[in-house]
């Protein structure tokens, strides 16, 4: 019985993830199983516009839960800027409300617009506690 590499290939993108994940310092370098799926997930989709909206899915997600690290993940494989743009001005506001604007600040400067970077970083900049 002869297998195609299409199977595997979920599995290869979270070993990867995984991989990834672990080189260099990060304060949190453990992916959740779930956004490691869903990342996994994601890869594997074929259609580009498909892939980029589960991306900004994850993105968003993981801003609220607090994961600047998956947020930037997701968006970094986003292929059109304006909707990448988009993805990181939403995740990185939804992870200043969850208490890290460092982080958010950081994810902003994704924004390759400098008009919606200034708008996203500002926004981050007048959250209170």
């Amino acid at each position: 019985m002869q297998m195609t590499g299409r199977p595997l290939l979920p599995l290869l993108a979270t070993a990867l993830l995984s991989i990834a994940m672990s080189c260099g310092n990060h304060e949190n370098t453990e992916v959740s199983p779930d956004f490691a799926g869903r990342l996994a997930a994601a890869e594997a989709i074929s259609s580009s516009i498909e892939a980029d909206e589960a991306r900004v899915a994850i993105a968003i997600d993981a801003g609220k839960k607090g994961d600047g690290e998956v947020a930037s993940k997701a968006i970094q494989g986003i292929s059109s800027q304006v909707v990448a743009d988009s993805a990181a001005a939403d995740a990185a506001i939804a992870l200043a409300r969850s208490g890290k604007a460092m982080e958010a600040t950081k994810l902003a400067d994704l924004i390759s617009s400098s008009v919606e970077r200034d708008a996203t970083l500002s926004k981050i900049a007048k959250m209170g506690d």
